[in-house]
């Protein structure tokens, strides 16, 4: 039983039981049986952050680079704003880095919002034991956990109603796997928000894609209006003009007339 057969490390689930696949529900038949509840996701375009003079080598960027251009006060400000806007909860934030998550954390404690990091190894200024933070998150005491890895998978929180993606993922998997720590079914929810703050990030135009469970096409993200993707069934998406913008230029350094005309071939 797995939630993630497309893995990134490039392992081959299927051949564990030689390709007889018993059964399958991927997230937009789930959401519309009703097995997980829907969400509102919001692109938020955060121009805080120019990911071009980011070092990227091997497929990834310089984790320290990066870390230091997310910890900085115009873009904490910017989270802060728009997360104020929803009367939520419990939320859960997704940190590129332990200093990261300590600093956002700070960021929100200073200004009214209690949140702690949790973080595997040395402890922190700010940071709880995972245990503690969740009781605590369950009891009200803190509004927000800010986390790196730790809460990617293997959390039950049904009640959290928001979360946060402060870092740019070039995995779909990791992206799938945030996005699932909110959609428990809970009493008191009907909907999980989810705030994507998205810059021009390798990558950034496959989310439409995980968003709707579609394959990736780069002819279609040029010739559609992301509104015509078929996502989950009451399931509200909203783009930043901004973002959509990044999407088109993005598949456009990509493609080819050969690419063009392979697509088009196979769509007729």
């Amino acid at each position: 039983l797995t939630a993630t057969p497309e893995r990134m490390d490039n392992k081959d689930v299927y051949s564990i039981c030689d390709y007889n696949v018993a059964y399958e529900m991927r997230l937009k038949e789930a959401i519309g049986r009703g097995e997980l509840v829907p969400f509102d996701y919001y692109g938020i375009y955060d121009e805080t952050v120019n990911y071009d003079n980011i070092e990227f080598r091997n497929g990834k960027y310089n984790e320290k680079s990066l870390e230091e251009a997310l910890k900085i006060s115009k873009r904490a400000n910017l989270i802060l704003k728009h997360y104020m806007k929803f009367k939520t909860k419990r939320a859960l934030g997704f940190c590129t880095s332990k200093s990261h998550a300590e600093y956002m954390a700070k960021y929100f404690s200073e200004n009214g919002v209690e949140s702690v990091a949790v973080y595997s190894g040395e402890q922190g200024e700010n940071t709880e034991r995972r245990d503690e933070a969740i009781k605590n998150l369950n009891l009200g005491k803190i509004k927000i956990i800010f986390s790196v890895d730790m809460f990617n998978e293997g959390l039950d929180i049904p009640s959290i109603d928001m979360v946060l993606f402060l870092r740019s993922t070039q995995s779909s998997t990791v992206f799938l796997q945030q996005l699932g720590r909110g959609l428990r079914k809970s009493e008191d929810k009907t909907v999980l928000k989810v705030l994507d703050f998205i810059g021009n990030y390798k990558k950034a135009n496959l989310i439409p894609f995980l968003l709707s469970g579609k394959p990736y096409s780069k002819t279609e993200l040029l010739t559609k209006k992301l509104t015509e993707f078929e996502y989950p069934e009451d399931c509200h998406i909203d783009f930043d003009f901004n973002i959509i913008d990044i999407f088109k230029v993005q598949a456009s350094r990509e493609i080819s007339i050969k690419e063009i005309i392979f697509e088009e071939f196979i769509r007729i």
